[in-house]
């Protein structure tokens, strides 16, 4: 059981003479639990090819692009540290 609620709910359902129901609960998040991890992999794949296609056909401008926050992010920390010097 991937988490305390399945058996929670496998606990009442077997004091109210329901096991049939308790153990379709918990069948129906394991289910779930299952198709969620396998589609989080999936996108993950999917998300990493993506990223190395981006990476491979862009990779110019991601770096000037780089090069220009780097140059921003910079310069506003020295404005920053000027303005408050002369503070």
């Amino acid at each position: 059981m991937p988490c305390l609620l399945p058996l929670f709910v496998m606990t009442h359902a077997m004091s109210r003479g329901a096991p049939e129901a308790g153990l379709m609960v918990s069948l129906s998040m394991f289910l779930g639990v299952g198709l969620e991890l396998a589609t989080v992999a999936i996108d993950a794949c999917y998300a990493r090819q993506l990223l190395v296609f981006v990476l491979e056909t862009h990779a110019r401008r991601l770096h000037l692009a780089g090069r220009a926050m780097e140059v921003t992010v910079g310069s506003a920390l020295l404005a920053i540290s000027i303005w408050e010097n002369i503070r």
